[in-house]
């Protein structure tokens, strides 16, 4: 029986290990699933009758992600990326299969992470 991931490292592990293990699955062509935590955001709403603005901090939760053709996002950048997108060593461009979509990931939200064997 074979395994379905060849590497599989928890979030104990610190962003520089996480870093090496993605670009040996990026040399590799390898497909990553990981646990992820995305940015929480905050909604800003203005109470019409007191006029008093009212912040609403939405917590992220983790969630299960399946990423295909990654790649560092220092690789993309140019002036203008990094001033919009903020590509930068920090963090990875890849295709998120369940939206059909390329997405940023960075890497100090990524909790746990495996390199697949498909």
């Amino acid at each position: 029986k074979s395994n379905l991931y060849s590497i599989r490292i928890n979030g104990s592990t610190n962003v520089d290990e996480i870093k090496k293990v993605v670009k040996d699955a990026i040399d590799c062509h390898k497909i990553i699933r990981m646990k992820y935590t995305p940015k929480a955001s905050v909604n800003c709403e203005l109470n019409k009758i007191t006029g008093e603005i009212i912040i609403n901090r939405i917590g992220a939760e983790e969630s299960l992600r399946t990423i295909s053709n990654i790649d560092l996002g220092i690789n993309r950048s140019n002036k203008e990326d990094i001033e919009r997108y903020g590509y930068d060593d920090s963090c990875i461009i890849a295709h998120y299969l369940k939206r059909d979509a390329q997405r940023t990931i960075k890497f100090d939200r990524i909790n746990e992470l495996e390199i697949l064997n498909i």
